[in-house]
């Protein structure tokens, strides 16, 4: 189900409160989940009555808090169904709103690009101790060559796209890092 730019007010009607959706994917972008300009609290609802999610992309939704996201993923089904995740472009998160991610554990793709501060080398190692994560976006982020070392200990990990971060180094440390692991990594490197 797309609901991109449509808003969820209708969806999320009286009558759907206590229904259970069998959605597998939501995709969900632009500033007005809602459709009015109203709170984030219908969209979590919404998301809620599809504890079976495998594909939730919730891009550039910048009213996602914290408290909003720790709601949607604080159920046991989600987070033993949830395989792709995006959250790029969320810029109410900080890095207490990314702490529940290290609960999923199905994760194999996930997509944090653009949240500059909210993405730390610790709550990312944490993503990555899981070790189910195949596949992460990281562009536009403050990660440190910390992270590239947990990313190259990582078993599943093959493929990482750390453009735009800054604090990863320079092409060539970055080269050096994965030729030393023999890792079969593909990564996007920072510019």
């Amino acid at each position: 189900l797309n609901i991109s730019n449509t808003g969820v007010k209708a969806l999320a009607t009286h009558e759907m409160r206590d229904s259970t959706l069998m959605l597998k994917e939501l995709l969900v972008s632009g500033r007005n989940v809602d459709g009015d300009g109203s709170c984030i609290e219908s969209f979590v609802k919404f998301v809620r009555l599809a504890p079976r999610l495998a594909v939730l992309h919730m891009t550039d939704v910048t009213c996602l808090s914290d408290s909003a996201l720790a709601e949607i993923l604080d159920d046991s089904t989600r987070c033993s169904s949830l395989q792709d995740l995006s959250i790029a472009g969320c810029c109410s998160l900080t890095c207490i709103g990314l702490e529940p991610l290290s609960k999923l554990t199905k994760l194999t793709k996930l997509d944090v690009s653009r949240l500059r501060q909210a993405v730390t080398d610790d709550n990312l190692a944490a993503v990555l101790s899981r070790n189910t994560l195949s596949e992460l976006r990281a562009s536009g982020t403050d990660l440190s060559s910390a992270s590239m070392e947990a990313m190259l200990q990582s078993k599943l990990l093959h493929y990482a796209d750390i453009s735009f971060c800054f604090g990863m180094g320079n092409d060539e440390q970055c080269g050096q890092l994965v030729t030393k692991s023999g890792s079969p990594i593909k990564i996007r490197l920072p510019r």
